[in-house]
């Protein structure tokens, strides 16, 4: 694969133009191209008269890549290998299944890579489900009726699912690409794959949130909502369980692993953990 730098590309751009624009900064033939993908996509706006985006092209060509880049001579041009996460989980470290508790965006893709380590993880939940947690939330909203454990903090997503979608996280961290791939293959818009500012939006966001829990059950996880942790069990100071409690009563799951990702409201877990020191 070939990728090419500050490469400049009209506003009302299409697949056309930039092929041309490829064609052009490796001096080849279209019938040598494979197929190209954008990488990145940014607006020049420092010219008034002349605004236009900057992009960054991965290229994969029919022809062999060192000769091609030889004869270009484009110092924007060079070799790249294609994105690729390693799922660092080895299920045979996990003596049973591990516990994820909060289903906000920490806890959401803790459950998604411990399920594709084939660890059978269990997400711990004290909210509801998108759908109901909408209906919560719109009825605090418009008539002020307020549920403690469903609301725009808690509930499946955490407190992303309702707001407007930008994606702000740190561009240099190699797992943002995971982040974004992960949403586009679950319905988010492609275009979040390579704008410099990448902007999903609310009525999206409900869409992936239930989406990627889909393909984590797929996996072998299991979610439970209305479902709160309110003690950790150790022996000699090993976890050993996690006692919740829903609506109906409270239980021990078994587990030698928690993950904790419950976000900055969940008072009452941090304050039980600090007794426990």
């Amino acid at each position: 694969m070939i990728r090419i730098n500050f490469v400049k590309l009209p506003l009302n751009y299409n697949q056309k133009t930039i092929e041309n624009a490829v064609c052009k900064e490796l001096r080849i033939d279209k019938r040598a191209i494979e197929h190209f993908t954008l990488n990145r996509l940014s607006v020049d706006a420092r010219k008034k008269t002349d605004i236009k985006f900057i992009a960054t092209i991965d290229v994969f060509l029919k022809t062999n890549e060192s000769t091609v880049l030889s004869k270009a001579k484009n110092i924007n041009a060079a070799k790249a290998l294609p994105y690729e996460y390693n799922f660092l989980v080895n299920k045979e470290g996990f003596g049973t299944n591990p516990v994820v508790v909060g289903s906000g965006p920490a806890g959401l893709f803790a459950a998604y890579i411990l399920a594709k380590g084939g660890t059978n993880p269990i997400v711990i939940e004290r909210g509801s489900q998108v759908a109901a947690r909408v209906q919560d939330v719109e009825s605090f909203w418009l008539k002020g009726q307020f549920n403690p454990a469903s609301n725009v903090q808690f509930g499946e997503g955490g407190a992303g699912t309702f707001s407007d979608g930008k994606l702000t996280a740190g561009s240099k961290d190699t797992r943002k690409n995971l982040v974004l791939q992960t949403f586009a293959e679950n319905g988010a818009p492609p275009e979040i794959l390579y704008t410099a500012k990448p902007h999903i939006g609310t009525d999206y966001l409900r869409k992936v949130v239930v989406n990627i829990r889909k393909q984590t059950i797929a996996l072998g996880g299991k979610f439970l909502f209305n479902t709160q942790l309110i003690d950790v069990k150790t022996k000699e100071n090993i976890v050993v369980a996690a006692v919740v409690k829903n609506e109906e009563s409270a239980y021990k799951i078994d587990t030698d692993c928690i993950v904790l990702a419950i976000g900055h409201s969940a008072r009452d877990t941090f304050e039980m953990l600090n007794d426990k020191k």
